[in-house]
């Protein structure tokens, strides 16, 4: 992927992270809404405008630099220590999750009960181990991709697989659109 592309993808994730909309920005730069769309639809911009538009999100252009460089770099996995700590914690899993998953904080607070306290713990807990990087004002810039994979055996796995397969098959199956079924099938190699 083309840098300058990269950069504009970069900050179309950010405003999404942080609850700006295109009509947000397009206010705080003196453009009309459209035109902040055209730009992000044909992923053209200059340096000028793309700064300025960083600077209206309460970014740097440097710091917008670094976490497209970090998308670029696309970790997968989360590392043993990060799983071992999620493991733990199921509410420090979910909190990760939702913002990896890009929602605010506000809107994590909001929506699933964290107090001001919880949030505030889990986002640094989440910075030292490197899932997110925490920003003043409780910015956060995600470190890792919201599909991130459990490592093969790792702590998640053997925390989780077994509960997942067991609440799944639980189910009764019996809601529209639900069907359970088991097929019997030869396979090649």
């Amino acid at each position: 992927m083309q840098q300058s592309i990269l950069l504009i993808e970069t900050l179309k994730r950010y405003l999404r992270h942080q609850g700006i909309t295109y009509k947000t920005l397009a206010d705080k730069i003196g453009q009309s809404e459209s035109n902040v769309k055209r730009i992000f639809s044909e992923q053209s911009i200059s340096l000028g405008a793309l700064e300025e538009m960083c600077n209206a999100a309460g970014i740097e252009l440097l710091e917008l630099a670094k976490m497209s460089r970090t998308q670029r770099e696309d970790v997968e996995s989360f590392t043993l220590p990060q799983e071992a700590a999620l493991a733990k914690d199921a509410k420090l899993f979910a909190f990760a999750y939702l913002l990896l998953g890009g929602l605010p904080v506000a809107k994590v607070q909001a929506k699933y009960e964290f107090t001001a306290v919880e949030s505030q713990r889990y986002l640094t807990l989440l910075d030292r181990l490197g899932v997110i990087r925490l920003h003043p004002k409780n910015r956060v810039e995600p470190l890792l991709s919201k599909n991130v994979r459990w490592l093969e055996g790792g702590p998640l796995n053997e925390t989780y697989t077994e509960e997942i397969k067991k609440e799944f098959l639980r189910s009764p199956f019996s809601g529209t659109n639900e069907q359970l079924r088991f097929l019997n099938a030869r396979l090649s190699a």
